[in-house]
């Protein structure tokens, strides 16, 4: 089948891209073919400004080509924590008509990272339009079904396993932005590493990507740039931090 993965996605190099790059490859594993929708331009197929309607625009114009969406959903994505309420409240609901025209819907979720906005009128029209969430624990569970007004039928619990040693460097640390063939081979080398780790039962603490500059060839750190420095913060972040310099 053909699905269409909506998340963070390398060169980003958080969390959030590191779930994204998880699932894709499961699903490439279990014979699905894959595309990603990332919020910014890099290794995915495809790259939308994920916030607000024109998020849902982006998300509702790809409806027709594919027969299940898998969205990763991060509170830095299709939620515009800047604007007032109201216009918040329609971006949900835009993203929930967005949703319903799709075949299938997927959602991956941790609920402790959205305190407060599970119960929401907004957010139970939303999850109206999903027909299956995955989430990391049972608690989230519990709190999707008593806040969310979710039946148990229609969530899932997968906890993460992570391999124990870093896998081999192959499409791991690159030489400037990813290619989407540089991830692809990167995700089906990993995929091998991880089955022969499971073979033996060799599972502990997950691998740290590297966030350090390499030395050039003049042994000097090349110069950081702006967006280097504005990396580790969040998108809404990044936006004041940029407009409080262009002053």
């Amino acid at each position: 089948m053909k699905v269409l993965v909506v998340g963070p996605y390398p060169p980003t190099t958080d969390a959030a891209a590191e779930r994204t790059l998880a699932l894709v490859r499961s699903l490439t594993e279990a014979g699905d073919d894959a595309e990603v929708l990332a919020p910014r331009p890099g290794a995915a197929h495809h790259h939308a400004e994920l916030q607000g309607l024109m998020g849902a625009l982006g998300v509702a114009r790809h409806a027709g080509r594919f027969g299940r969406i898998e969205l990763v959903l991060e509170p830095s994505l299709f939620n515009r924590s800047w604007v007032g309420r109201p216009r918040r409240v329609l971006d949900r609901l835009a993203l929930g008509a967005a949703l319903r025209r799709w075949p299938e819907a997927v959602v991956h979720l941790d609920v402790e990272r959205f305190p407060g906005a599970i119960g929401a009128f907004p957010s139970r029209f939303l999850w109206q339009a999903i027909d299956r969430f995955v989430v990391p624990a049972e608690r989230d569970l519990v709190e999707l079904r008593d806040r969310g007004g979710v039946p148990d039928g229609r969530i899932a619990v997968a906890a993460v396993q992570r391999p124990l040693r870093e896998p081999s460097d192959i499409g791991w640390r690159f030489d400037g932005a990813p290619t989407r063939a540089d991830v692809m081979t990167a995700v089906r080398a990993r995929a091998a590493e991880e089955r022969e780790l499971a073979a033996v039962g060799a599972w502990a603490e997950p691998p740290q990507w590297p966030t350090t500059p390499t030395p050039g060839a003049a042994g000097k750190l090349p110069r950081r740039t702006l967006e280097d420095r504005l990396r580790p913060y969040g998108s809404v972040a990044r936006r004041a931090i940029r407009r409080a310099l262009a002053r």
